[in-house]
């Protein structure tokens, strides 16, 4: 990749370049897509060195979030089907702070909220909504990182 680390590289988000909410939804597939086609040890063991959390939670969220699929609402299909969570901004955001070696608290608060979450989705078989307003009791990333709508 012409020694360009694509973890670090990621374009500007502009009014000048046209639709922001579309520039933010590309950035989050790009990253999305970057880290799943990145070296995983290696993801994993920068992100538990920035966040200083355990190897399991790191590795526990980030296979929740970038691999499992799950019986989700596909907004395009307008129905429910067997797909990856959609990339989020927010989130793809956090995970390059993350990557960076410069994550904010509410980064740290992100994969311990989807750790937990996939333990109640993969282990005690809840849906989404229930896993995620439980993980919200303990780890709320939404409402630490500000943005208080659902993904």
């Amino acid at each position: 990749m012409d020694g360009i680390n694509p973890l670090v590289s990621s374009g500007s988000i502009s009014k000048a370049r046209g639709d922001i909410e579309k520039q933010k939804n590309d950035f989050a597939i790009r990253y999305y897509n970057q880290l799943k086609n990145s070296n995983r040890v290696n993801i994993v063991n920068k992100m538990v060195e920035s966040s200083n959390l355990s190897h399991s939670t790191v590795s526990e969220a980030l296979e929740h979030i970038l691999d499992n699929k799950y019986l989700l609402w596909d907004f395009e299909a307008f129905e429910e089907r067997m797909m990856n969570f959609y990339p989020h901004y927010d989130m793809a955001q956090s995970f390059q702070r993350l990557c960076l070696g410069c994550p904010k608290e509410s980064d740290i608060l992100m994969l311990q909220h989807e750790s937990l979450e996939s333990y109640y989705m993969n282990k005690l078989k809840m849906d989404y909504n229930e896993a995620h307003e439980r993980a919200n009791l303990k780890f709320n990333y939404q409402e630490a990182s500000g943005n208080g709508k659902n993904w």
